[in-house]
This record gives structure tokens, sequence and C-alpha cells, in this order.
């Protein structure tokens, strides 16, 4: 091969690879019309819906619903900035506290939680956004 193509190409193969890099620099991001629009959509539908899909946490349950209802004031009692739940699924009363959204709300809650009700655990329900 001759050595005037081979250098040829080396510089040609050079050139496409930093010609290709220094394209890519220089992509720039752009605001995004859909994305505001999107959360646009969001907060009219938070205004309109009341519950979403997110966490609680279960810290008891009984067949007896004056003892839950106990239990629901003793925890107003320790956390009175929290929300508290009794729903009843047969036969047994359930007490769930808490609306929280994400997951990082729901250990946040969990850590300040735990450590008073130990047999505290995560359920999947519907909670208030507002």
């Amino acid at each position: 091969m001759n050595p005037s193509k081979v250098i040829a190409s080396i510089f040609f193969f050079t050139l496409i690879l930093f010609g290709s890099t220094m394209l890519s620099a220089q992509v720039t991001m752009q605001k995004s019309g859909w994305a505001d629009a999107l959360c646009i959509k969001y907060d009219q539908y938070a205004k309109v819906v009341e519950e979403v899909p997110g966490y609680r946490l279960q810290i008891m349950y009984s067949n007896n619903r004056e003892e839950t209802n106990a239990a629901k004031a003793k925890f107003y009692q320790t956390f009175p900035n929290i929300r508290a739940y009794v729903n009843y699924e047969q036969p047994y009363y359930k007490l769930r506290v808490g609306d929280f959204k994400n997951k990082m709300q729901l250990a946040r809650g969990m850590s300040l939680i735990a450590p008073i009700y130990s047999g505290c655990f995560t359920v999947k329900d519907d909670v208030k956004i507002k």
C-alpha cells in the first residue's frame, strides 16, 4: 500500500473522529415547551383530583373499633401534624397514617414513626394531596 494513502487514511480517520466529537460538543439544550405544558396540566389535574396513588404506614389493626379509635387518638397526641385513618376491612379495623406521595416521603415518615410503632409496615393506598 502506498505510504501517502496510509497517511491520508489516518488523517481522514482522525478528522472524522475529532470532527464528530466537536460536533457533538456543540449541541445545546433548549427549553422544551412540552415540558412546561405538562407541568401546567399536572397542576390543573392536582386542583381537581383530591387523591393520588401513594403510600401509608399501617401501625395497627384490631377487630375492636374502640381500641382502634383509642390508638388513633394516642397517635395524634404524638404526631399532631400527620393524618390518621381508620379503614374497615372485614373483620379488622386498620389504623393507617400519613399521606406519602413517593418513597422519599415514606422513608422520612418511617424514620419518625417506626421507632415508636415498631410493627408498622408500608401499604399502597390512595393519599390526599391537599
